[in-house]
């Protein structure tokens, strides 16, 4: 079936369920995916939040550890949170884990699952075997889960344990994180150094991050001047040191126009496309934001609540 069908017979099931006909909206779907008829994800995906709204938990378990496995994993999960058996939704992604030669999708589950119960100590540790294999991600979607609970110097050791080898193959993300993390932990000064002392960190990058990391620092005068001599689109960040300095004024001034700042962000995209050699594996290419902070997938601020 086309996918453009797919999406019909999904809309057909949602309709059924929003008149109150869950039974008939279950076997419309349920026929489907055992038929292997439609786009298989759409309709995976679509078939297993169905019965996980409707506490259809045997068929969700029973699809999850099937032959349609991951798309059920992360609904099922929640079911059975919502439902108050975390421990049975814990249980369930460890043996899965255990089971795998595939580490990442159920690593991820289990990580936020546990970050959900508070239990960041545990989600760190669920994840801590798949750190030294920078192919899926999870050492940089960790340290960023720390930083977003205020645990900056924490998810900074994480890096620092790495293998020596390891941040010269990830040098396309490790810098930035590194000194955004020294800069949230109090060591602004520290991270300065450390970039003065690396030549080879391109001007567009060294210049927002020594302007944050000094404006970090309390020393906002220094980091409006050094942004002033920059060259590049940093009007965003100026802008908003000038404010942080009661310069309301200067602010407004250096705010560009709706087309200057729509063909700043063009640029600025571009950029960062031509940049990106690493988007198969969801790195952030070691690019900062314009606040000088490292940016993430799509973009994104490393400390961005999407993120």
């Amino acid at each position: 079936m086309p996918k453009a069908d797919a999406r019909a017979l999904d809309l057909q099931a949602n309709v059924l369920e929003r008149s109150g006909r869950v039974h008939e909206a279950i076997a419309v779907l349920g026929a489907d995916v055992a038929a292997r008829r439609s786009n298989a994800e759409i309709m995976r995906a679509s078939y297993a939040r169905l019965l996980a709204r409707h506490g259809r938990i045997e068929e969700l378990r029973q699809m999850a550890t099937g032959d349609h496995e991951y798309a059920a994993f992360e609904p099922l999960v929640t079911a059975l949170e919502e439902m108050g058996r975390a421990t049975e939704a814990e249980t369930l992604l460890r043996d899965c884990i255990a089971a795998t030669n595939c580490p990442g999708n159920y690593e991820v589950l289990l990580m936020e699952l546990l970050v959900r119960q508070g239990r960041l100590d545990d989600a760190v540790e669920a994840v801590r075997p798949t750190f030294e294999d920078r192919w899926n991600g999870l050492l940089q979607s960790t340290v960023m889960m720390l930083a977003e609970h205020g645990c900056h110097d924490q998810a900074l050791q994480l890096l620092e344990e790495r293998s020596a080898d390891w941040p010269e193959e990830s040098a396309h993300w490790v810098p930035s994180n590194r000194w955004w993390l020294m800069g949230e932990s109090g060591r602004c000064r520290d991270a300065i150094a450390e970039i003065e002392a690396t030549p080879e960190l391109e001007p567009e990058e060294r210049g927002p991050t020594l302007a944050w990391l000094l404006a970090q620092d309390g020393r906002l005068d220094e980091a409006i001047d050094l942004l002033r001599s920059c060259s590049g689109d940093h009007a965003t960040q100026l802008a908003g040191l000038l404010v942080r300095r009661n310069r309301p004024l200067e602010a407004l001034a250096v705010i560009p126009g709706i087309a200057a700042g729509r063909e700043a962000e063009n640029r600025r995209r571009e950029r960062n496309r031509r940049r990106d050699t690493w988007s198969d594996t969801g790195d952030n290419g070691g690019r900062t934001d314009e606040s000088g902070r490292p940016a993430g997938e799509n973009g994104r601020c490393a400390d961005d609540p999407l993120f």
